[in-house]
């Protein structure tokens, strides 16, 4: 299809070929009027020759486009020729396809992998949120662009292509339709009926190429990878690969366990396990990379020097409780220490007495060492509100009293 080079569709002159994929070319596309310049990717003639075929193709773009995730590729238009050319407007991406950088680098540095994997991750679960399944993920369908002064924006490719070429009914004896073999998941191979769960298992299988330079599920041959793929046993990421942490091999192959259940039921959660898993426990050298959370709440101030300020408002906790110790033993004595009486309402009286009326003799809430306690937690919640802990202030007890 290289004579369509020069070839007008729709407002874009194709003005080189980039490449083809499993359905069609893709050309550079340069806007007649403005000069600006996108991807054309133009069915192949005998899929648009099928009308269910060129339909489904229509439905898929239109789908993909409306989930509008900032990792999936942008579709702004498809037509047909006058003449038959099915064809489709996507954004022009400049960057490098997963794989040639795969073999170019070799395995990646395990902060870099995490990063690329939470992103697909991300388009993942934007578009089974809408019920698509892209069944054929694998490196060649993951760009990797600069965008602003982010390195390794990801752009997720083709989705929707393995379902709509299975539903029109082809096969080959590679398995391209219905999925490429050294990244598809066991069902795959016996129904086209799959969910998401599909995906989340190739994106486990990326991940183990990405942090090792090889695939879990080698072979010469489709039926070799299939067989391994039912009934082999991967080597552990840590026997390829020492320096990767435990918590890291453990979310790998469970992202790409045999049974689905077995799986993360969601690529939502597995991002997630890139961006938790081992946070609690792992050593120093072993703490996640800087993924961007989805959860912004506590787990965002364990994942920023929790260490440090952890150990800060802990130790200001215990200097506070050990002074109201202090205060409370020279206010009575020898005596029990009652209960804290319940938090004065907002008018300033205490709950259930009447203006000027005293504490009962011996009772905690003598007015000494109410004053110790209340002066302790202002100094204590001031000092780590300072530090901008607050709210952890609250949870480690310090106005606990």
């Amino acid at each position: 299809m290289q004579e369509l080079v020069g070839r007008t569709l729709g407002a874009f002159r194709l003005s080189r070929l980039i490449g083809k994929g499993g359905m069609g070319y893709v050309y550079e596309g340069v806007h007649e009027r403005i000069g600006k310049r996108v991807a054309v990717k133009v069915l192949l003639p005998q899929y648009a020759e099928r009308a269910d075929v060129v339909r489904r193709f229509f439905n898929e773009a239109r789908a993909v486009n409306d989930i509008g995730h900032e990792n999936i590729i942008d579709v702004s238009d498809f037509d047909t020729a006058a003449d038959g050319v099915v064809y489709m407007v996507m954004e022009l991406l400049e960057g490098v396809e997963l794989r040639a950088e795969i073999v170019r680098v070799g395995p990646f540095p395990l902060p870099r992998a995490l990063h690329v994997a939470a992103q697909v991750a991300d388009g993942l679960d934007a578009a089974h949120r809408r019920g698509i399944v892209h069944r054929d993920l694998k490196p060649e369908n993951v760009f990797l662009v600069r965008r602003a002064k982010q390195e390794d924006f990801v752009k997720v490719l083709d989705f929707g292509v393995a379902r709509l070429m299975d539903k029109a009914g082809e096969t080959t004896s590679t398995g391209t339709l219905l999925g490429t073999p050294h990244y598809m998941s066991p069902e795959q191979t016996e129904t086209p009926r799959v969910d998401g769960r599909a995906d989340v298992y190739s994106l486990g299988i990326i991940l183990y190429e990405m942090l090792t330079g090889k695939v879990p599920y080698p072979g010469k041959s489709a039926p070799a990878v299939l067989t391994a793929i039912w009934k082999g046993a991967p080597a552990p990421l840590r026997s390829l690969r020492a320096d990767v942490p435990a918590w890291v091999e453990a979310v790998t192959m469970k992202a790409f366990a045999r049974a689905p259940d077995a799986r993360y039921a969601t690529a939502a959660a597995l991002r997630y396990a890139l961006q938790h898993e081992g946070r609690e426990d792992a050593g120093a050298g072993e703490r996640p990379y800087a993924i961007e959370p989805v959860d912004e709440t506590a787990d965002t101030m364990r994942a920023v020097g929790d260490d440090d300020a952890t150990r800060a408002v802990k130790g200001l906790a215990a200097q506070a409780r050990a002074i109201a110790a202090q205060a409370r033993a020279r206010g009575t004595g020898a005596q029990e220490v009652a209960p804290a009486p319940a938090p004065a309402p907002a008018s300033g009286r205490a709950a259930g007495s009447t203006a000027g009326s005293a504490p009962a003799a011996g009772s905690a809430s003598a007015p000494g060492k109410s004053r110790v306690g209340i002066v302790v937690v202002a100094v204590i919640v001031a000092l780590a509100a300072m530090a901008g802990l607050g709210v952890l202030a609250v949870q480690l007890g310090l106005v606990s009293f």
